[in-house]
């Protein structure tokens, strides 16, 4: 039976070699890596926020601001992190 050239040879009837050698040469992509290193830290920097209190000290502008800025976009950081991680999960296990 002839062997497809649009499809590794590892994974068609009449291979020789063997199949871990065929997984084996597989690369691991980096930007995969780095998608998985933002989807951790946006999980965490969004549950950080969620734990600061939303108002601080309502006399300086910088302490008041800051902390009520950083509760509203928590959610949405956690969120984006969440789904970012689905997303690698579902590279991961169609690669």
């Amino acid at each position: 039976m002839p062997v497809d050239p649009r499809y590794d040879p590892a994974f068609q009837r009449g291979f020789e070699g063997t199949l871990t050698t065929a997984v084996a040469k597989r690369e691991t992509n980096p930007w995969l890596i780095v998608a998985w290193a933002l989807a951790g830290l946006l999980v965490v920097a969004g549950t950080v926020g969620m734990l600061v209190p939303s108002v601080g000290n309502p006399f300086t502008l910088s302490d008041y601001l800051v902390p009520l800025v950083t509760h509203a976009v928590a959610p949405w950081v956690l969120a984006a992190g969440s789904v970012l991680f689905v997303g690698g999960v579902v590279v991961q296990v169609h690669r």
